[in-house]
């Protein structure tokens, strides 16, 4: 159980310093375009990383059966496997 703990946990700190070097990596951009393009905005990315992964994130959805749905499931699976 830790280790699926420690996973997660992992796995959302990389994505949280992703999307804080992309946001950085987005400043930058603006910033330089501004400079060297003076006589308009300058050219930089529209969409934050962030905002391209909630995109493509599938909506979550919520778990609506009972634990004795589940065990009762499991239990069915195995019965149709011979156990």
């Amino acid at each position: 159980m830790d280790h699926c703990i420690a996973f997660f946990r992992r796995k959302n700190e990389r994505r949280l310093f992703e999307m804080y070097v992309t946001d950085a990596l987005k400043a930058i951009s603006e910033n330089t375009a501004k400079v060297v393009h003076t006589d308009e905005d300058g050219v930089a990315m529209s969409k934050r990383y962030a905002d391209l992964l909630a995109e493509n994130d599938e909506p979550q959805v919520e778990e609506t059966r009972t634990a004795a749905d589940i065990i009762n499931h499991i239990k069915d699976k195995i019965n149709k496997l011979g156990g």
